[in-house]
C-alpha cells in the first residue's frame, strides 16, 4: 500500500485550547519572492533542472535498471525497488524471463527489498540506524516523495509515530522549537507502472468529451505560460515536420501550437489570452492575439535557464488580489509548456498554496505539458498531479499531459482535459 501525506493540527499537541491553533507543517515552507515581471528575458543561465530528482524510465529495462542503482546509491531505496521492479517486467516482456537482464533486474530487488521500510516508503531518511523507527532527526527527505510532498524537511525531528487504524501513520514534528502533526493515510501511487504503452496511468480514455465540454472555456481567462530556456531551442527528436519541411524547435513548436490555439479557439478568448515567456525572468504580456503571438517568438530567442515557479507565481498572485477586489473576476486557465521541471521546492509549494486561497476547486486550474520530453517524464509534476490534495492542498488544481498526448489533441483540447480532467480519464 502507498501512503500519502495529509497535514492536520493534531489535538494532542494543542492541550491548552485558549492558544491560537497552529499551522500546517507546509504552510512553514518560505514563500517565493513576488517581483514585476521584467521587460525583457536576460542573462545566459544554464537549464536550472534539479539532477536530484531521478526519473524512471517506464518501458526501457536497462534505463530502469540503470535508474535504479543511483537511486539505491543515493539510499532512495523505495524508488530504487520501484525501478527494479519495472526493470524486470520489461526486461520479461521483451526478452524472457531467462534473459540476463531479467535475472539481473531480480537479483536487485532481492538486494533493495530488506532496505525498504515504512520510513523509507513515506521517503525521508533519518539519524536512526533502525530502519524501521520512524522517529529520529530527519537527515533526507527524497523529492518527489510523499513526505517531500507533504513538507518534511531535512532537520525537522520525528518525536514519535502512530499506526492508525487504516494502516497510516500520525507523525509528531518538531520544527523550530513548536510541535506539528503530520498524518499519513493510503493515497494514490503517482510512481510510473512497467506498461506495454508508453502511455501514463493518467491518459486521455475519453477523447469524445473534449469537444463536448470545448465551450467551458469560454468562462476562463487563459494564460500561457511557455518556456524559453536554452534547451527550448532544440530541434524535436520526433519527426515532427513545419510545413516547409524542416525539423521544428520545441520554441517554434510551442509557437505552432500558440497560433493554432488562437485560430481554433479564438471565439473561446474574446480578449485574447494572456503569453508569459520565461527562462529565469519572465515578460507578462496581457490580451494577446495572432500577431502580437506571433512577434512574441520572433523577438524572443531560446536562452538561460528554467524557472517556472516565478511566473506561476506571478500569475497566482494576480489573480487573488484581482477576485480580493471584484466578485466578477474570472476563473484563471494556465497551460505550462515546458521540457523541465525547475526549482521543485519552489513549485510544489507556490502551487500548494495557492490552493489555500482558492474557494472552489474549479477557479484556478494548472496543465502542466510537455513538450519533446524524454520517456522518463517528469516526476515531481507527476506527483503534484496525481498526489497534490494528500499532501496538504486544499484542491486538486494540477493537470499534466505527455508529448504524445500534446501532439495527438493540441493545445485547446489540452485546456479543456483540465477543465474536465476526472472525466476524461
Amino acid at each position: 500500500m502507498v501512503l500519502a501525506a495529509l497535514l492536520q493540527l493534531c489535538p494532542a499537541l494543542a492541550a491548552d485550547r485558549k492558544n491560537p491553533p497552529l499551522p500546517p507543517l507546509q504552510a512553514l515552507t518560505p514563500s517565493l519572492d513576488q517581483v514585476a515581471p521584467q521587460k525583457e528575458l536576460q542573462g545566459r543561465i544554464e537549464d536550472g533542472y534539479d539532477p536530484t530528482v531521478l526519473s524512471i524510465p517506464r518501458s526501457d529495462s536497462v534505463s530502469a535498471y540503470n535508474a535504479g542503482l543511483k537511486l539505491y546509491q543515493k539510499g532512495d531505496f523505495a524508488r530504487a525497488l520501484s525501478a527494479f521492479q519495472i526493470a524486470l517486467q520489461s526486461a520479461e516482456r521483451s526478452f524472457g524471463a531467462q534473459d540476463p537482464r531479467a535475472q539481473n533486474a531480480r537479483k536487485a530487488i532481492a538486494s533493495t527489498a530488506p532496505h525498504v521500510s515504512a520510513r523509507r516508503l513515506l521517503g525521508y531518511e533519518t539519524a536512526g540506524k533502525d530502519i524501521h523507527d520512524l522517529k529520529g532527526t530527519v537527515t533526507s527527505v527524497f523529492p518527489p516523495s510523499l513526505a517531500w510532498l507533504g513538507g518534511l524537511k531535512k532537520g525537522d525531528l520525528v518525536t514519535g509515530a502512530e499506526k492508525l487504524r487504516d494502516g497510516g501513520y500520525s507523525l509528531s514534528i518538531k520544527r523550530d522549537g513548536k510541535l506539528y502533526s503530520l498524518n499519513l493515510r493510503a493515497g494514490r501511487k503517482s510512481e510510473p507502472q512497467p506498461s506495454s504503452s508508453p502511455m501514463l496511468s493518467g491518459s486521455i480514455k475519453h477523447p469524445e468529451l473534449l469537444d463536448q465540454y470545448r465551450d467551458r472555456l469560454a468562462s476562463y481567462d487563459c494564460a500561457l505560460l511557455i518556456d524559453c530556456s536554452g534547451s527550448m531551442g532544440d530541434r524535436i527528436r520526433i519527426r515532427n515536420l513545419s510545413p516547409d519541411g524542416r525539423l521544428l524547435s520545441r520554441w517554434n513548436w510551442c509557437k505552432q501550437e500558440s497560433l493554432q490555439l488562437l485560430s481554433q479557439g479564438g471565439s473561446l478568448f474574446p480578449y485574447g489570452i494572456t503569453i508569459v515567456p520565461f527562462t529565469r525572468t519572465f515578460t507578462v504580456i496581457g490580451g494577446a492575439r495572432a500577431d502580437r503571438i506571433a512577434r512574441v517568438f520572433e523577438d524572443y530567442t531560446p536562452d538561460g535557464g528554467t524557472n517556472i515557479a516565478a511566473p506561476l507565481a506571478y500569475m497566482l498572485s494576480d489573480y487573488f488580489k484581482r477576485k480580493s477586489s471584484s466578485r466578477s473576476t474570472r476563473p484563471l486557465a494556465i497551460a505550462v509548456l515546458s521540457d523541465g521541471e525547475g526549482n521543485p521546492d519552489s513549485l510544489r509549494h507556490v502551487i500548494v498554496s495557492a490552493t489555500q486561497q482558492m474557494t472552489s476547486p474549479r477557479e484556478v486550474v494548472i496543465t502542466f505539458l510537455g513538450v519533446d520530453e524524454s520517456e522518463a517524464g517528469r516526476p515531481v509534476i507527476e506527483a503534484l498531479d496525481n498526489d497534490l490534495v494528500s499532501s496538504g492542498a486544499r484542491f486538486d488544481i494540477v493537470d499534466s499531459r505527455t508529448f504524445s498526448e500534446l501532439r495527438q489533441y493540441g493545445l485547446l483540447k489540452m485546456l479543456v482535459a483540465a477543465l474536465i480532467e476526472k472525466q476524461v480519464e
